[in-house]
């Protein structure tokens, strides 16, 4: 992968008020394509100041990561659909926010484990009492 940065200024909108805004643009570019596949190529804005080649390899890695943050919102959305304890919060509520915490990411996990290995048994994946629970 090429990873090429810039310093970059948006200009101000409409409203002649308002400041220009500074921005990083992060361009990255395949280099060498495995054959019969299309280039990868992406560009982003950051309004982290990019000051070197390192910098924006850590940005590209973040946004590499956010995937996984937002795989970690959809199963506690997906999981928590029907533990609303209406009222207020309160701290009665954080163990079960704990428990639905550590079940997200260890089920995000075992997901993670099998992608790419569809081959693999569920047993490599989840504990037997995981498998009886995914059962019902």
């Amino acid at each position: 992968m090429e990873v090429r940065y810039r310093r970059v200024v948006r200009p101000p909108t409409p409203d002649k008020t308002a400041a220009p805004v500074r921005l990083s643009a992060i361009h990255v570019r395949e280099i060498t394509p495995p054959a019969g596949a299309q280039r990868l190529e992406w560009y982003r804005l950051t309004t982290a100041h990019v000051r070197s080649a390192a910098e924006a390899e850590q940005i590209v890695r973040y946004y590499h990561l956010r995937g996984r943050v937002e795989d970690l919102f959809r199963v506690l959305q997906t999981g928590g659909q029907g533990s609303s304890g209406g009222g207020r919060p309160s701290d009665r509520w954080h163990p079960a926010i704990t428990r639905l915490l550590v079940t997200a990411g260890r089920l995000m996990r075992r997901t993670l484990l099998g992608r790419g290995r569809a081959d693999r048994p569920a047993e490599v994946r989840f504990t037997e009492t995981e498998r009886e629970r995914l059962r019902v």
